[in-house]
């Protein structure tokens, strides 16, 4: 994806209509474009019902998007595994640690916390890396447009392609 798209769209979100919906859809089409489909699934998984899947359901609730084996077959918990979750909020919304969120990001290996602004990954619940997109660096959780730093916006998807899914 280039950087012009990105800030085009991200920008739509935050002045046309600021919901965590259209920032979600920005995040998965970037994830789908940096995660390797050949070995893992990324699929959607924010409306599922809980106690449908345990392999999708933390103590925090459902997230967002899931980074799948492609075995993975649900309500078949002999089938597949679940890598990573990633949970995704609306571009006003500031990355802090919630309840929902230490209880999402302890059930899985890797978690991407991100309003599409900010990006942090964790490894082993561990904060490890964290990309703030916006040139100048300053956060906006406004109306108002941004720049986005492309540099940053290139480490990021360089970074989500070494990512070592399933490891």
């Amino acid at each position: 994806m280039e950087k012009e798209f990105y800030q085009r769209k991200i920008n739509d979100i935050i002045t046309k209509c600021p919901i965590e919906a259209g920032v979600e859809i920005l995040v998965y089409r970037l994830l789908d474009e940096c995660i390797d489909d050949t070995k893992l699934s990324l699929v959607d998984i924010n409306r599922i019902w809980k106690n449908q899947d345990e392999r999708l359901i933390t103590d925090g609730g459902v997230p967002d998007i899931a980074v799948l084996s492609n075995d993975f077959v649900f309500k078949d918990t002999d089938k597949g595994k679940c890598y990573g979750f990633v949970e995704v909020k609306s571009t006003e919304i500031s990355l802090r640690e919630t309840e929902k969120f230490l209880g999402e990001s302890k059930n899985v290996e890797h978690f991407i916390y991100t309003n599409g602004l900010v990006w942090k990954y964790y490894k082993g619940n561990e904060l490890k890396k964290e990309y703030n997109l916006i040139k100048g660096k300053k956060l906006p959780y406004s109306v108002a447009p941004v720049e986005i730093d492309e540099d940053e916006f290139y480490e990021l998807q360089s970074f989500i392609r070494t990512i070592k899914w399933n490891d």
